[in-house]
């Protein structure tokens, strides 16, 4: 059989990872709309394909394609560091495909890997529907700073147990720097903003004796 292949054009893939370790590439298959990208806790809604021949790689639980779609805050955690990094360089409506190191990746991307994988990546399908910019620190509300710091301290504790301690000890601190800004609080507020900053605080001293 003979077969002829024309090659219209080739897109390099693009390395988002810090320190440019390859961990995660991004190749973009549909341009978005404008010029905006999400920053760090934008509200955004993600259609993500896993599976089903997205791309060579470890293979999913699932041997057909499975579709999540998924609306969290950039930072909460969600996805982990790794989708993170992607939706951060991605425009509204783009499409793209990402190849994500397993170490950046998290809940429930993490869950659908099977146990028998053998790449240390998973490529997925990653289509960016919407997102909204989060409002500056400075114009949150007591108890929206509070729920921010809870969420930027649940991410640190996961990327502490994960080993990545520089990433872990740089949010506490970004936790503590925004704590700071609380200056009116009603009682159950003023007691978990309390209950945070000792915990930010501890966590702190724990990444200082790391570093020493």
């Amino acid at each position: 059989v003979d077969v002829e292949v024309t090659l219209h054009e080739l897109v390099p893939a693009e390395d988002l990872s810090p320190r440019g370790r390859r961990a995660v590439l991004k190749t973009t298959l549909t341009r978005g709309r404008g010029a905006e990208t999400p920053a760090d806790g934008a509200h955004v809604q993600v259609r993500i394909e896993t599976g089903g021949g997205v791309g060579v790689g470890a293979r999913l639980a699932d041997a057909g394609a499975r579709n999540l779609t998924l609306e969290f805050d950039l930072g909460d955690g969600t996805g982990g560091d790794g989708l993170r990094i992607a939706l951060m360089s991605m425009l509204r409506s783009e499409v793209a495909r990402v190849r994500i190191a397993h170490r950046l990746l998290g809940p429930p991307l993490l869950d659908e890997i099977a146990e028998n994988a053998t790449d240390a990546h998973e490529a997925m399908r990653v289509e960016l529907l919407a997102f909204e910019q989060a409002r500056a620190a400075e114009y949150l509300s007591a108890a929206e700073l509070i729920e921010r710091v809870g969420k930027i301290k649940g991410t640190a504790n996961a990327q502490w147990a994960a080993g990545d301690a520089a990433a872990a000890c740089a949010a506490y601190t970004r936790g503590l720097r925004l704590l700071g800004m609380v200056d009116v609080a009603s009682g159950a507020e003023a007691a978990e903003e309390r209950t945070l900053r000792v915990a930010l605080s501890l966590n702190g001293a724990a990444c200082a004796l790391h570093g020493s």
